[in-house]
């Protein structure tokens, strides 16, 4: 009789929390559709990490992107626009903690971050005037743009091996195995990237795709490579 009760109580207990799972899910469900309504007041709560994402101080924007990697719901549409921007972040460590907070809330598959990243990592990106951040092009429908936090000369990911790395990884857990353009995307680094942790990166990320004979074709080519630079 006491063991057929703590069972009873163990499984009221596991309901309860199914339930309440649920509820949460439900709840950021609504959140994210009702901001993609115009509803931002249902996001309030997460306004002030958004507003610090602008902040002059690249702590700052470090620190309100770490903290929406746990607060914002996966697929908010703010959340992933506002990373997006931060990939020209005129600070690296802001700009690795963008590429965090897309691997945490962007949707696999999304095709808008999959592109921004890719742009990134081929050096195909520009420099946007109209976005927060760049205070080299003044525009009257940004208020207190010369407050915000400058961007690199360099907006795109080419010159840093680290944000390479990180641009990968990011791609790799963002895109699903089929996408083509991650795949050139990689492919291409892992045959012709000089850096050899950028490089070893990339073949990781064929691999984790289930590219294993593009990942014997790019490591054939990189030994070819080799044997000639040593005549």
């Amino acid at each position: 009789g006491a063991g057929a009760g703590a069972g009873a109580g163990a499984g009221d207990g596991r309901l309860k929390q199914l339930i309440a799972t649920r509820r949460q899910e439900d709840w950021r469900t609504k959140e994210v559709h009702a901001i993609c309504d115009g509803r931002s007041d249902i996001s309030s709560r997460l306004d002030k990490y958004f507003t610090a994402m602008d902040d002059p101080s690249s702590a700052i924007r470090v620190n309100a992107m770490q903290e929406l990697r746990s607060r914002a719901p996966l697929g908010h549409p703010v959340a992933v626009a506002k990373a997006i921007i931060h990939l020209q972040d005129s600070d690296l460590h802001a700009r690795l903690a963008a590429l965090d907070l897309l691997v945490h809330v962007a949707r696999g598959g999304d095709r808008t971050v999959i592109q921004a990243i890719v742009a990134q990592l081929n050096g195909h990106s520009r420099k946007d005037p109209t976005d927060p951040g760049d205070i080299s092009y003044p525009h009257p429908k940004v208020h207190g743009l010369h407050h915000r936090s400058q961007r690199p000369i360099e907006p795109s990911f080419t010159q840093s091996p680290e944000l390479k790395v990180a641009g990968i990884q990011a791609l790799a857990a963002i895109a699903e195995d089929n996408d083509l353009r991650t795949t050139i995307c990689i492919a291409d680094m892992a045959a012709n990237e000089m850096n050899e942790r950028v490089r070893r990166a990339a073949v990781n990320a064929l691999v984790s795709f289930g590219k294993f004979e593009l990942v014997r074709d790019v490591e054939a080519k990189v030994r070819e490579l080799k044997h000639k630079q040593a005549k």
